[in-house]
């Protein structure tokens, strides 16, 4: 997941995750902010880096199959390999 604020929508992923089908395996972030703590809480690894194609390097390193941008506020441009696998 890439955030860039608060970490709401992370922290509702976060609290719902072992209800659902889906793994947080990182969270990636373009900046310092408040809902990075949500991943510190959650013992979750966290990467700051405002390289989008980093942060996408690093996600897909870490077993992400897609990246969910859940508030993440920095345009991105998408490479091939992630087509499809990026959503909000």
């Amino acid at each position: 997941m890439f955030i860039s604020g608060s970490g709401r929508l992370l922290k509702n992923f976060i609290d719902n995750e072992n209800s659902q089908s889906y793994q947080i395996c990182l969270v990636g972030s373009d900046r310092n902010c408040l809902g990075l703590h949500h991943a510190m809480d959650a013992i979750l690894p966290y990467v700051v880096s405002n390289n989008c194609q980093r942060l996408l390097d690093i996600a897909s390193s870490n077993g992400a199959d897609f990246v969910c941008l859940a508030g993440y506020l920095s345009l991105i441009e998408i490479p091939k390999k992630w087509e499809n696998k990026i959503t909000e």
